[in-house]
């Protein structure tokens, strides 16, 4: 078994890679959600023709409430990997993650406010800072807690799932989810992502419940380095991964077909808010998976190693979407694909995703860090741990 300071000495690839493509989920969810400025009577973009079904049947297996599962699984496991760094450094662990965090939630409120008031650095910042409470708690009561939120999250969404069958569809899960404003102009921009950012300290007890379980299990397999020992867990990982997989297929052909045929989507919706978060562990589980039959079998490679050079800068790779999908889709900016179907958009979203993979590569090429990181690591760290 590889000491810490042998684990820490070289940069994994899993969580990495997992970033990489976690941000290319991010980017179709968020152009068909938000920027767009229509997600369709299908809740996965306006479907107009055979490519516009296409594209939404795989963003309803693979994008929507996956990539933020993901995402949040990865917060809780770098967060569990800063921690069992930092102790054994002997460093007190609790204080550079809440300075970290802090910091990152900071980042959050300029992200929200002036380039995408859909932000999840400001929740991911607070989740950072109250994870700090539970840092030490052993791994079984961090699952039990983990356990109990899905569930209440889970009893939550059924019964809002219920209710809107029950009474006909007059329920209306975009209202329930904080409808995208009506963003047109830059001036629209601003005020949404301020009522946003507000909003955050009130709205963060809501979203705890559907990306906390994603987070702590996060925690729980960064702390125990995971990522360093694949072959250990490789039944538990296989399992994951086949059961998530699975479950995506089914559930987003269910939704798809429902969408499609133009019937309420409203009651499959609730269902894949309720459990999609779940698919945050098994989809890591994937990226691991995928790693180590990549680095058995000589090492990355050029398109992955672009993929995770963005997964390392992936701070920047969030705020480039940003700024890119402003210039290009936006109403104040060039508006294309605003408005359009789901192939339309979705097409868009994978070449900003593309454009920031190779700028990822190129700007790693040179041996840097991403300049959002690089700033949050001058920030975000005392002089003596920098």
């Amino acid at each position: 078994m590889d000491s810490l300071d042998t684990q820490y000495s070289r940069r994994l690839v899993a969580p990495d890679l997992a970033r990489g493509f976690a941000l290319l989920g991010i980017a179709i969810a968020n152009a068909i959600t938000a920027w767009s400025g229509d997600a369709g009577e299908t809740g996965f973009g306006i479907v107009r023709n055979t490519a516009d079904s296409m594209a939404g049947l795989f963003g309803a297996m693979f994008v929507h409430v996956r990539g933020i599962a993901l995402f949040s699984t990865l917060l809780g496991y770098g967060i569990g990997m800063i921690y069992a760094r930092e102790l054994q450094k002997g460093h007190r662990a609790t204080r550079v993650i809440l300075r970290r965090y802090a910091w990152l939630a900071g980042f959050g409120v300029l992200h929200a406010i002036f380039l995408f008031w859909g932000d999840i650095m400001v929740f991911y910042g607070l989740a950072g800072m109250a994870m700090c409470l539970v840092v030490r708690l052993k791994d079984k009561a961090l699952l039990t807690i983990a356990a109990a939120l899905a569930v209440v999250w889970i009893g939550v969404m059924g019964l809002l799932t219920a209710l809107s069958v029950v009474m006909g569809g007059v329920i209306d899960m975009a209202k329930l989810n904080m409808a995208a404003p009506m963003v047109e102009s830059y001036l629209d921009q601003l005020v949404a992502g301020a009522i946003i950012v507000a909003s955050q300290p009130l709205s963060f007890f809501g979203v705890i419940f559907m990306l906390g379980p994603c987070i702590l299990v996060g925690f729980v397999a960064g702390r125990r380095g995971m990522m360093w020992h694949v072959p250990r867990y490789l039944p538990l990982l296989r399992a994951l991964a086949l059961i998530t997989f699975g479950l995506c297929i089914i559930l987003g052909a269910v939704w798809w077909f429902i969408g499609i045929n133009g019937m309420n989507t409203e009651a499959i919706v609730f269902i894949n808010t309720a459990v999609g978060p779940l698919s945050g562990p098994g989809f890591l589980a994937m990226f691991a998976l995928l790693a180590h039959w990549v680095e058995r079998r000589g090492g990355v490679g050029e398109i992955f190693g672009a993929v995770a050079a963005l997964g390392s800068m992936s701070m920047s790779g969030y705020v480039a979407q940003s700024v890119l999908f402003g210039l290009i889709m936006a109403p104040y900016g060039l508006g294309v694909g605003y408005g359009g179907g789901a192939a339309y958009v979705t097409g868009v979203a994978v070449f900003v995703w593309l454009v920031t993979v190779l700028v990822a590569g190129f700007w790693r090429s040179l041996g840097k860090r991403g300049p959002v990181e690089s700033i949050h690591r001058k920030v975000g760290y005392s002089p003596k741990l920098a």
